[in-house]
C-alpha cells in the first residue's frame, strides 16, 4: 500500500524517532539512516545523543547497551 500526505508549502512538522536496542548485547557503534524527502527542508535536529547530519542523513548515535534507547528530535519545512 502506498501512503500519501499533503500538506502546504512552508507548513512545519515535527518527528521524534525512537531507536532502541533490545540486546542482549551492545551495539557498539549504531548508525540509523533516516532520510528527509529532497521537497522538504531540515530545519532543526535534536538528538538525545550523537549526531544527525542532514547532508548524509545518519544518525550517528554511537554505543547503545542492552535496554537503552535514544531519540532523535527532527522539524522539517514543506
Amino acid at each position: 500500500s502506498q501512503c500519501t500526505e499533503e500538506a502546504a508549502s512552508g507548513v512545519v512538522q515535527s518527528y521524534t524517532v525512537t531507536v532502541v536496542n533490545n540486546g542482549p548485547i551492545t551495539a557498539p557503534d549504531a548508525v540509523i539512516k533516516i532520510p528527509i524527502p529532497a521537497e522538504r527542508q531540515l530545519i532543526l535536529s535534536n538528538p538525545s545523543t550523537g549526531s544527525y547530519s542532514g547532508s548524509t542523513n545518519l544518525w550517528n548515535v554511537g554505543q547503545l547497551t542492552n535496554g537503552q534507547s535514544e531519540t532523535l528530535d527532527i522539524t522539517i519545512r514543506l
